[in-house]
């Protein structure tokens, strides 16, 4: 795709890094996978975009590049500690950026959205052990104790 837009319009001008993925689970929940995939999507993915659409913009000296993270970049919340750490992981980077570019012209924002009345939370994935976590031991007695020693985390209020 970078390499299209060098061919058709010299390069890309504007970079909007705005995909993200989010599972709600206590970090003992999360599975390799799903801490990989957080981090594809989160940070590494944006980090690749980045470096493939440098080269074209520092030869142009001037560019912008719009990492968008989230209020969770700059605080832990508890059953989010691997979506935080993949957004402050992506804020670091913004910001070291901003500084290895700023000789080019080359501008990097991070947009830090905070909480917002929406739907989206409906798009917050689960672990399986997140899910079994999240029912209450007077719901389900043959669940294992490991399974709902976090239940508390997972609660949610009706506030």
């Amino acid at each position: 795709m970078v390499a299209e837009a060098e061919a058709r319009w010299g390069g890309v001008d504007v970079l909007v890094n705005n995909a993200g993925v989010a599972y709600r689970a206590v970090v003992e929940h999360v599975t390799e996978e799903d801490r990989l995939r957080q981090f594809g999507v989160n940070f590494l993915g944006p980090m690749e975009m980045v470096r493939l659409c440098l080269p074209s913009m520092r030869k142009k000296r001037a560019g912008r590049i719009i990492n968008v993270s989230s209020v969770s970049g700059m605080m832990a919340m508890p059953t989010m500690g691997v979506y935080c750490a993949s957004k402050f992981a992506l804020e670091g980077a913004s910001e070291a950026l901003w500084y290895e570019v700023k000789p080019w012209n080359i501008r990097v924002t991070l947009v830090q959205p905070g909480f917002i009345n929406s739907d989206s939370f409906q798009n917050t994935r689960t672990t399986p052990k997140s899910r079994r976590g999240g029912t209450r031991a007077s719901q389900v007695a043959e669940l294992p104790e490991d399974d709902l020693a976090y239940a508390a985390h997972y609660e949610v209020s009706d506030r």
